[in-house]
């Protein structure tokens, strides 16, 4: 069974690299958050990870 869907509930330091994560193999992700401000953290904590990810591999876009 493949799962092609991820809903992550709470956007805080695990559920955005779960969210990071799942986007990076592919997957489509959904944060579900209490409110816009956590929401907002979260997509600010999955872009770090996705720079770290760069950084790292020295990618680029």
């Amino acid at each position: 069974m493949e799962f092609n869907n991820v809903t992550v509930v709470g956007g805080g330091t695990l559920g955005s690299q779960i969210a990071y994560m799942s986007a990076f193999h592919g997957k489509n992700v959904t944060i579900w958050g209490r409110n816009d401000g956590s929401l907002n953290r979260a997509k600010e904590r999955v872009g770090r990870w996705a720079q770290a990810v760069k950084d790292d591999l020295k990618a680029t876009d």
